[in-house]
């Protein structure tokens, strides 16, 4: 596992205006892979939180570990408009693309050669408390 792969994936979290009306986004992840690999029949619904949210996650991923030839790749993709289009549609907020060290024995997602990159993607997402917790984030006060 490389070192980014090692860091915590709550990089901020924001109470939100209690005047906003905002549903948490929570998504029970197993309960949807399990609809989505059986096919999710029109009347089932993925199962997600009720509740109104409260907070905002700023959140971190890595998306995948490339080598120098598919950084490069994804890299013209993303500045190609891509990027923007990722960002507009609120799907992420930005990415980075880490050095990994030579002691990082990972693989390239696209094709096994030595990975020399993290593809580091950041997003946000609108949790109740109980979620937020759940994906790890430590509350702060409140202002």
């Amino acid at each position: 596992m490389c070192r980014e792969c090692k860091v915590e994936d709550v990089v901020q979290v924001e109470w939100l205006d209690p005047e906003e009306d905002l549903s948490c986004e929570w998504i029970d992840e197993e309960e949807a892979e399990d609809l989505d690999e059986s096919g999710v029949e029109e009347d089932e619904e993925v199962p997600m939180c009720c509740e109104e949210a409260s907070l905002l996650l700023h959140m971190r991923m890595v998306q995948a570990h490339l080598c120098a030839t598919h950084t490069m790749e994804e890299k013209a993709e993303l500045a190609s408009g891509f990027g923007d289009l990722l960002e507009d549609s609120g799907l992420q907020t930005g990415s980075e693309f880490v050095a990994l060290g030579s002691d990082e024995r990972e693989s390239c997602d696209e094709c096994s050669n030595p990975a020399t990159h993290a593809h580091v993607v950041l997003y946000e997402q609108f949790y109740c408390e109980t979620h937020a917790r759940e994906a790890g984030a430590s509350l702060p006060a409140r202002s």
